[in-house]
């Protein structure tokens, strides 16, 4: 018997509050939205702040989205420390373009994204109505 099929799969969904704090510390995510009514997969520096996220967007698929305010979703994953486990975090909703003023400035000096920021950003909001998330643990049967 090989090693693959000696392993367990379990999958268990992750509590709204267990998906902010890991939306909280990622800084990298995959933008999903449909590019020519094909999916696609855009990868975008992220920052959770308040109650929306917002991705840094360049020219292109993503800013046409938002421009467009198409629902797309953002999809953020991780694995535990132990190696045993993965979890994955997706945002959907209606995506917005903002303005980085001041005021959105200092909100995002604290994080990651903020040493990505000029003064021609473009930002992508997305709010935080839908959020769901799991984690998949593999052990040893």
């Amino acid at each position: 018997m090989s090693a693959a099929t000696d392993l367990a799969v379990n999958q268990e969904p992750l509590d709204r509050a267990e998906c902010l704090s890991l939306l909280a510390q990622a800084s990298f995510g995959r933008l999903l939205l449909s590019v020519d009514c094909l999916p696609a997969a855009q990868p975008v520096f992220i920052a959770l702040v308040d109650d929306e996220i917002l991705a840094l967007l360049g020219p292109g698929p993503e800013r046409e989205a938002a421009e467009r305010g198409d629902v797309v979703a953002l999809q953020v994953d991780g694995t535990e420390i132990d190696g045993h486990a993965a979890w994955s975090v997706r945002v959907t909703g209606e995506a917005a373009i903002v303005l980085l003023t001041r005021s959105l400035r200092q909100r995002l000096s604290t994080t990651k994204l903020s040493s990505a920021l000029s003064e021609a950003s473009t930002l992508l909001r997305l709010p935080l109505d839908v959020v769901a998330g799991e984690r998949t643990r593999w052990t040893s049967q």
